[in-house]
């Protein structure tokens, strides 16, 4: 019965301190940088515009195909979104891309495209590019960069009418074009 209750105990202490742990991490989101602004500065949100009013919805990801297309020299391999109740508005904040090729990546471009969600047939009804990131990938390496102008409402603000933003839109992210430190450069090819 001791040895019972004690494992429970050490059990629930366990618990406690995961929960404790994954309370503390939400509510500071980890840089993607070394000593970036928290979520709650000011300054975190200065480049993002108020989502529009209405009933609609965005949902985000990266571009699946491009992690499957071997011919593909970089691609996204995960994406951090932040938005804000405060601040009526969210963003990308920064990707992770990974280099497959035999080449240093010096900066890439990435592209985006608005799908309605929740639709069989995926036709694209928004696209654009978001600005050139300098970023240094070693051949077979990851590295983190953060991303500037990829606001939510940035996304959607083609398909808004008259300051109203309807239906479940989705925005997928991928890499358009990758400047390596040879001078060679490679441009994807978009979604169509």
């Amino acid at each position: 019965m001791t040895k019972r209750v004690s494992t429970l105990r050490v059990f629930t202490l366990l618990s406690i301190l995961l929960l404790g742990c994954a309370a503390a991490r939400a509510q500071g989101l980890p840089p993607c940088q070394p000593n970036q602004p928290t979520p709650t500065d000011a300054a975190f949100w200065a480049d993002v515009p108020p989502m529009p009013e209405g009933t609609g919805s965005l949902s985000y990801s990266m571009d699946l195909s491009q992690e499957k297309d071997a011919a593909s020299p970089v691609f996204i391999r995960s994406m951090m979104g932040v938005s804000s109740q405060q601040h009526r508005g969210g963003k990308i904040r920064c990707v992770e891309l990974e280099n497959r090729s035999a080449r240093t990546v010096r900066a890439v471009q990435l592209a985006w495209a608005v799908t309605a969600r929740d639709v069989a047939e995926k036709k694209i009804l928004a696209r654009g590019r978001l600005p050139t990131v300098e970023v240094q990938v070693a051949p077979g390496a990851r590295q983190t960069a953060e991303l500037r102008e990829a606001s939510f409402a940035g996304f959607l603000l083609p398909l808004v009418q008259k300051g109203i933003h309807a239906g479940d839109h989705h925005v997928s992210l991928s890499v358009a074009r990758v400047e390596f430190t040879d001078g060679s450069v490679v441009d994807a090819d978009e979604p169509r």
